[in-house]
């Protein structure tokens, strides 16, 4: 989860629901357990859906708005009737800023003919190894959405490394130095998954190396989980 440093941040969720199926999603939990009475999960659980109530939500001027935390709206299972609904929608409320997420940031080419201009881009991308990548999730491979974000032309840009995956990290700082973002979210997981975490000292120089070029919004920075406390 991403938090802006804004005084003023919502979430909004016209769309819910992943078919990445990583296993360490925080969102898919929460809409099987604490949200399944909820009527929209209670129909749909964590299966894409529209939720067409959410549309009739207003915006206040100045606020930070997380689009679908709650799921993946750029996955390529979501139809592009849902994608332009939303961004008909956000195009309404000129003077707020629209902060969209995905892992799947290759379709944000296919509709930046139709994006307004107050959105932010961005994508979880945990680390810069594709090998052993696809036994966590389904999800389009590291190396394929550092390129998308690459070749992404568009002013505000954002990277999360979350939760943060072993990385090489001469690799890792050059390829988000050709992303060019606006900024970069890191943290680690917080729900002990015990993930292919990288020890804390190896983060640190990362948190050190992309500050020289963008600006680093360091989360959750704790000892992996097979470090020795102390």
């Amino acid at each position: 989860m991403v938090e802006h440093g804004l005084a003023i941040h919502v979430s909004w969720n016209p769309v819910t629901g992943c078919l990445h199926l990583c296993t360490y999603c925080w969102a898919r939990r929460l809409a099987l357990t604490r949200l399944k009475r909820h009527p929209h999960y209670a129909a749909h659980g964590f299966n894409p859906a529209l939720n067409e109530k959410a549309f009739s939500r207003r915006f206040k001027p100045g606020e930070w708005v997380f689009v679908c935390d709650m799921g993946d709206l750029w996955g390529s299972w979501v139809p592009a009737e849902w994608i332009l609904k939303v961004l008909e929608r956000v195009r309404d409320f000129p003077s707020t800023t629209f902060f969209f997420l995905t892992k799947n940031p290759s379709r944000y080419l296919e509709f930046l003919g139709e994006m307004p201009g107050n959105v932010e881009l961005g994508a979880t991308v945990e680390t810069n190894r594709d090998e052993g990548y696809s036994a966590l999730s389904g999800a389009p491979s590291p190396s394929e959405r550092l390129r998308a974000m690459m070749e992404l032309e568009w002013p505000n840009k954002v990277v999360v490394v979350e939760p943060v995956l072993d990385f090489d990290l001469d690799g890792f700082v050059e390829a988000l130095k050709r992303v060019k973002p606006s900024r970069v979210y890191i943290g680690y997981d917080n729900y002990g998954h015990r993930l292919p975490e990288p020890p804390l000292r190896k983060v640190e120089l990362l948190v050190k190396r992309l500050k020289a070029f963008t600006a680093v919004h360091a989360k959750t920075l704790r000892r992996a989980w097979y470090e020795e406390a102390g």
